[in-house]
């Protein structure tokens, strides 16, 4: 049978299944009850133990409490705890939630009970995104790899490869297969998913001496991006851009975009977009005129082909296209 959490990709869904598993912390499913009990510990203790999830005795599941995604009431070894989960699987925090979600528990519930404030994602966080993250310091960050190590813990601390219940099993089958295309990448690039492009963009430095911002961005259910900028030229030259989408397996080729951000008449003049078709041309590179939504500019498209199927070549042909982009622009 087909994997549910295959299709059922959007937030909501993850908070449905969160909320479906705290809810069933008393059901006659013991091995659904257990394990619900087991990863409320956790998330109030940080600990993986059987014995903790014994301690959770009456539990309180509220969906969309004041825009927060999951509240949870819970008595924990006698003591009244609140618990907060912002669950994201392609975005991230933004416009203050969690300073925002963190004050308003703090004005609804009284000193007498313990809170917890849990950010929950299960795709990759970037370093950036885990920089600005780390700023909020009362909040726990849960990651992929660390919701993957509580399902596999406490499989393994009951002698089982594997959950009975269908709606546990289908999850961390679906959560499995993040985990890996994350941190166990194929050798083979032919044989990446998205989230090994993204982990691949993550981890890839820019070749030294040369001056770079990088940017990752998550564009739900379609495709990774990693754009090539000469650093403090964000405005005023073009960038790079590749996108996972744009990897043709057949051919084994990546194809880029030059383009340029913010086009204004003022700011960057038709004779200096003129100019760099002028230079792309010269290069071999194929230029156009279209323009893009948020008056970008796409000004030049080229493929490149991967000399191997392996991510030795496709980091050398990032390599190269950092060289191209210096030397395009002589700076």
């Amino acid at each position: 049978m087909k994997n549910l959490f295959k299709y059922a990709t959007k937030e909501l869904s993850q908070d449905a299944f969160l909320c479906w598993l705290f809810a069933n912390y008393d059901c006659e499913q013991e091995e659904v009850s257990i394990f619900s009990r087991y990863m409320l510990s956790w998330l109030i203790s940080d600990s993986l133990s059987i014995e903790n999830s014994n301690l959770i005795t009456s539990v309180d599941v509220v969906k969309q409490f004041k825009n927060i995604d999951i509240l949870i009431k819970c008595s924990f070894q006698g003591v009244l705890y609140v618990i907060i989960i912002e669950d994201k699987i392609n975005s991230t925090e933004h416009n203050e939630q969690l300073n925002r979600y963190k004050d308003i528990i703090k004005n609804h519930y009284n000193t007498s009970c313990q809170k917890r404030y849990v950010f929950f994602k299960t795709d990759i966080i970037g370093k950036e995104e885990i920089t600005n993250l780390n700023a909020y310091s009362e909040w726990k960050i849960k990651q992929v790899k660390d919701i993957f190590e509580v399902f596999q813990t406490f499989l393994k601390s009951n002698n089982k490869k594997d959950f009975d219940n269908e709606i546990l099993h289908y999850y961390y089958e679906n959560l499995s297969n993040i985990f890996n295309a994350i941190s166990n990448r194929p050798q083979k690039v032919s044989d990446w998913q998205l989230h090994s492009w993204h982990s691949f963009f993550e981890d890839y430095t820019p070749i030294c001496g040369l001056l770079y911002n990088t940017e990752i961005r998550a564009y739900q259910k379609q495709y990774y991006y990693y754009k090539f900028i000469i650093d403090g030229h964000e405005k005023d030259l073009p960038s790079i851009e590749v996108r996972s989408r744009d990897y043709d397996k057949e051919k084994n080729t990546l194809k880029f975009r030059v383009v340029v951000y913010n086009v204004e008449p003022n700011n960057i003049t038709a004779e200096i977009i003129t100019e760099w078709k002028n230079i792309l041309t010269a290069n071999s590179i194929r230029v156009c005129n279209r323009k893009d939504i948020t008056k970008n500019k796409q000004i030049g498209i080229f493929k490149r082909h991967i000399k191997g199927d392996n991510e030795k070549a496709l980091k050398n042909v990032f390599d190269k296209v950092g060289h191209l982009l210096k030397a395009l622009f002589a700076l």
